[in-house]
């Protein structure tokens, strides 16, 4: 799916960064892996199915919205 619409050698690296991406933040951050991965399912298999391209970008972008949706959370909990 990526290879025809992006090109392989384009498909592969952006299958490469979103994989490393994953296998980082596993071991960084496992405590939140499981959310990260529910939040992918759900909202990439009912709300925007249109969009998926691959568990892999999908995870990408999942994982990078809800650590800065945590992130801001916590910065404007600390200026209250």
């Amino acid at each position: 799916m990526l290879c025809c619409w992006r090109g392989c050698s384009i498909a592969a690296f952006i299958i490469v960064v979103c994989s490393i991406k994953m296998f980082r933040n596993a071991f960084t951050n496992p405590s939140h892996q499981f959310l990260i991965i529910v939040f992918t399912m759900l909202f990439f298999r009912y709300d925007y199915a249109k969009l998926s391209e691959s568990f892999l970008v999908d995870y990408f972008f999942v994982s990078i919205l809800l650590h800065k949706a945590s992130s801001s959370v916590l910065v404007s909990e600390n200026c209250n």
